[in-house]
């Protein structure tokens, strides 16, 4: 390699240098003429060379641990005194030099009282002083601060540890006390998201929920025939196991094989949670990534959301699954877990964590038209719910209703709310009225009770959807929904005239806004 030192004359290599002499250069019995080397060579060249070529020699084993600069003349006067001593030689020739020996001989600042604080034990400044003469080190000053000069023998030698480590060894270890370090206490520091799913995890729990854990890799055959993911899924290039060749970009082929398997053996009530990691690709500007591009990921391997690479996007997740038959105690019979049960799960977790004004929008994806809804706050997608559609149940082998839901615990850590509001108990009496409307379908229940609240505005104290239904004598196309309104003023007891004339207005706005009317006759429910 170039970088490899190499020792020749005019007619050609005869030694790589610090490491191996070559043949021509042997001395035999017929060798009458010596060429004698004394030389210093850099540690770090040496030590590569010898590796790459797989070549070690005494000359290597020490030139690898940096021989002495000032003892290269030494080594080569004393060498000329024994070849003349021992071997009769005629003539020496004048010495020839080549480069310049790099002799740095640090000089060193040395506090006394940084002894005592480190080694933990009064040390007298002669005894120190002593102790570094002794080593062949250059001592001067008094006082609280002496100085050192090392020899360029001991390069080890650079500040002021390196000297408090020598005089801890000649001083003695064992002559040191044993104490306990002075460490004061601190705060811990407290990883918000693992904070967050601690809650979370504990708040599920006590919803009914029981955790699973389910693999990170995937089928790719399951989101190929749902066609989601195309463009960001993370592959693996050498998986283990062929079928498990994908980082799962939702946590949802995982669960809905848990909830086959809890329903083969005949477990009808199914409520799993799980907190995980989804695996997308992330486009991150000024990054080389193709749409496509598969990733070189080993299975044990763990990707980070490092920006300007090209590696993928961790996202921790929080997922429900419902699926059977629940019973809540031996006081209610069991029935079959419902669209609801879900919707009041995943409305629990974000009022718990202060997300009130959640925006609903239909979504279909997986879910069956009309019961799957994404969510988002303040303009940012939080996660979706709803009632898993006929294809994905055919896909998994699940032939009951179930019930999904998927939320990303990092965007719920960044707009959870940070204190909460304790509201006082109110001093005067609340006027209840019940409203049943017929109205198109399509008009969703919180977008009734939003212009309720906009209309009554302060009046209101609370809003509840108590009853719904279709068919019967409503006409098609067309829902009933009770409402109880709970008129309630701040500063005053309502009387029934001002309440009625409000609950009225209520009325006539939502005639104008949806559609509404209050049902003629007797409406069967």
């Amino acid at each position: 390699a170039k970088d490899d030192l190499i020792i020749a004359d005019l007619s050609g290599p005869i030694a790589i240098g610090g490491v191996m002499g070559g043949k021509d250069s042997e001395v035999n019995k017929r060798t009458k003429n010596i060429l004698l080397e004394s030389a210093f060579f850099s540690p770090v060249s040496i030590r590569r060379t010898s590796r790459r070529l797989g070549l070690s020699s005494e000359s290597s084993y020490r030139f690898e641990r940096r021989v002495d600069p000032k003892g290269v003349d030494q080594a080569r006067e004393r060498a000329i005194h024994l070849i003349l001593k021992y071997t009769h030689a005629k003539r020496v020739s004048s010495v020839f030099r080549s480069g310049k020996l790099p002799i740095r001989e640090a000089k060193i600042v040395l506090n006394l009282a940084d002894v005592k604080r480190i080694l933990g034990v009064q040390i007298p400044g002669s005894k120190i002083k002593s102790y570094l003469s002794r080593l062949g080190l250059q001592v001067s000053g008094k006082g609280k601060t002496i100085r050192v000069q090392a020899p360029s023998f001991r390069a080890d030698l650079t500040q002021p540890i390196d000297l408090i480590e020598e005089i801890a060894r000649i001083y003695g270890y064992e002559n040191i006390p044993e104490t306990l370090p002075l460490v004061r206490p601190i705060e811990p520091r407290i990883d918000p998201i693992l904070a967050l799913e601690c809650e979370v995890r504990s708040l599920c729990v006590g919803l009914g929920f029981s955790e699973a854990i389910t693999f990170s890799l995937v089928e790719s055959s399951f989101y190929d025939r749902l066609g989601l993911f195309k463009e960001n899924r993370v592959k693996l290039i050498n998986p283990k196991n062929k079928e498990l060749n994908l980082m799962r970009p939702s946590l949802l082929s995982g669960l809905a094989q848990s909830v086959r398997r809890n329903l083969f053996v005949g477990q009808t009530d199914i409520r799993l949670f799980e907190i995980g990691n989804r695996y997308l690709k992330q486009t991150v500007p000024g990054t080389a990534v193709k749409m496509g591009t598969d990733y070189n990921l080993s299975p044990f391997s763990a990707a980070r959301n490092v920006p300007g690479t090209d590696l993928p996007k961790e996202e921790r997740m929080l997922a429900f699954i419902l699926s059977g038959e629940g019973s809540l105690g031996w006081l209610e019979k069991k029935r079959p877990i419902s669209f609801y049960d879900l919707k009041g799960a995943v409305e629990e977790i974000l009022a718990r964590f202060g997300m009130r004004s959640v925006e609903a929008v239909d979504q279909d994806t997986i879910y069956q038209t009309g019961e799957g809804v994404q969510l988002s706050v303040k303009g940012k997608a939080i996660g979706s719910y709803g009632t898993l559609s006929e294809r994905v149940r055919k896909l998994f082998d699940l032939s009951q209703p179930v019930f999904y839901a998927e939320l990303s615990l990092e965007v719920l850590l960044s707009l959870a709310g940070e204190s909460r509001v304790v509201k006082e108990i109110p001093k005067f009496p609340i006027s209840p009225r019940d409203l049943t409307l017929i109205m198109d379908e399509r008009v969703k229940a919180e977008s009734v009770v939003g212009e309720i609240r906009k209309m009554a505005g302060e009046l209101v104290a609370h809003i509840e959807v108590f009853d719904y239904f279709k068919g019967g004598q409503i006409p098609k196309g067309k829902k009933s929904l009770s409402f109880r309104i709970h008129y309630q003023a701040k500063d005053r007891t309502l009387q029934n005239e001002e309440v009625n004339k409000l609950h009225f207005s209520v009325i006539d706005e939502l005639n104008r806004s949806f559609g509404a009317e209050l049902p003629k006759g007797k409406v069967r429910r």
